[in-house]
């Protein structure tokens, strides 16, 4: 029987673009933000590859290697494009031949068996981050074939065809910027020749398909000091969108302009138009000539001697004498010095979760600052608020300030002169411990009181 003159080669068709609208559809369901991480990564992958022509046995596996480029969407999805190339043997009864692809394609990766940090540090252990990966995807492929040891009609050079990839892996994390990776993926194809021949006479028409075997090495990039595939699993994802507003790495617009509004509210609350120290809201002396004056904004005369403390060169001392003094002055005692910083013990300012309000478990140590004002008249006090380095900086500038104008306005309202209080926001940008733990970052949400 005559075999035919010329095998239809099969052309790569549509099936691209079919993938890539369903994994952006995937992507578009599954996307969430948890704060700014490392989300690119290059991959660079070696090992063997292998094929399945006709039915027949399988040939020699050779060497497969490639270059994969990944973004991952959230913790538990990415994008990923690569480059493949695999060579391997095709075993017929009639002939062998060797085939060497070169393979692009596009795939979804989901992460589907997470053993990460947040099951670890609730049950005291240290683990091996580590997932459990599945990814599906098409692609198209260009295959030269040579190297026949018993020629026959109608065998080709090379062919192209478009194919479907499935891929099965294991990820181990080495650090924040490298991960290792074992995955086993097989391509199935769109052709009957990826041997270079297809023997039509002797069986029906069917898909080559060929596998690969890798190990590789994953560099994460990004701005971010973690990468998003080893932040808390499946259960994390609700609880830090629920509960970790703290950190802001859930907050949104309209959490930053809620924000921004308590802060405007605060600014408005302290603002002193004579710098008495004593807000325009209950100064009763509204242009008074220093900053010398009451709680209620009138000029003081601490002594009673009718000159104002601040030409009373003796403000402690009731004086006869134009200048307020007639005898040697007493000097108190000092307690602190400019420059020192106010031990606030264990538990310092509490607030509630992503806003500047004080609890009130806070209030007794902010009596405590209080009295030593009250109690060291000559110095003044800055308030300085911090946060860790999770979130967008500018939001942890705003929740910063806001925190600490909230604490100079408790001051205020318990006797403090405004003019002896300084307020400010310092973001993450001043940490005293590493931002990497959670136990370093509860130490970086605090706020300092610095005497000056």
């Amino acid at each position: 029987m005559r075999l035919p003159n010329k095998i239809e080669q099969i052309k790569p068709n549509n099936m691209i673009k079919k993938f890539t609208f369903i994994l952006l559809l995937l992507g578009a369901k599954s996307s969430f933000s948890q704060g700014e991480f490392k989300r690119f990564g290059i991959g660079l992958n070696a090992g063997t590859g292998w094929s399945m022509c006709d039915g027949a046995d399988m040939g020699m596996p050779g060497f497969a290697g490639g270059l994969t480029a990944k973004y991952s969407i959230s913790n538990r999805f990415a994008l990923r494009g690569g480059m493949h190339y695999a060579g391997f043997e095709n075993v017929n009864a009639r002939f062998t031949s060797n085939t060497s692809t070169l393979a692009f394609d596009l795939q979804g990766v989901f992460n589907a068996i997470n053993f990460r940090k947040t099951k670890a540090e609730k049950n005291g252990y240290r683990p091996v981050f580590s997932t459990l990966y599945f990814a599906i995807g098409g692609g198209t492929l260009n295959a030269n074939v040579d190297g026949y040891s018993n020629p026959w009609p109608d065998q080709v050079s090379s062919v192209n065809s478009g194919f479907i990839a499935t891929s099965v892996g294991y990820k181990i994390k080495v650090t924040e910027l490298i991960d290792l990776n074992f995955e086993y993926s097989i391509r199935t194809t769109n052709t009957d020749l990826l041997d270079g021949y297809n023997p039509q006479v002797y069986s029906n028409r069917s898909n080559d398909y060929y596998g690969i075997s890798m190990i590789g090495i994953n560099f994460n990039l990004g701005g971010g000091s973690e990468n998003i595939e080893w932040t808390d699993g499946f259960e994390g994802v609700v609880k830090n969108i629920k509960v970790d507003k703290e950190t802001t790495k859930s907050a949104s617009k309209k959490d930053y302009d809620a924000l921004k509004k308590r802060v405007d509210d605060l600014e408005a609350m302290v603002k002193d138009s004579d710098k008495d120290g004593v807000p325009d809201i209950r100064d009763n002396e509204i242009n008074s000539p220093t900053t010398l004056v009451d709680k209620n904004g009138v000029t003081l005369d601490t002594d009673g001697d009718k000159v104002p403390d601040y030409l009373d060169k003796c403000p402690q001392v009731k004086g006869s004498n134009a200048d307020g003094c007639n005898a040697a002055t007493i000097k108190p005692d000092v307690k602190y010095v400019a420059g020192a910083k106010i031990d606030l013990g264990a538990s310092g300012i509490q607030y509630g979760p992503g806003n500047a309000i004080i609890k009130p478990i806070s209030y007794s140590v902010l009596n405590k600052v209080v009295k030593i004002m009250n109690d060291n008249l000559e110095l003044e006090l800055r308030v300085e608020g911090h946060t860790d380095n999770l979130g967008k900086e500018e939001a942890n500038l705003a929740l910063s300030k806001a925190r600490a104008l909230a604490v100079k306005k408790y001051l205020i309202d318990n006797g403090i002169e405004d003019y002896r209080i300084t307020a400010e926001g310092y973001g993450s940008k001043k940490p005293v411990a590493n931002n990497k733990t959670p136990k370093g970052r509860s130490q970086n949400r605090r706020v300092d009181f610095i005497l000056q």
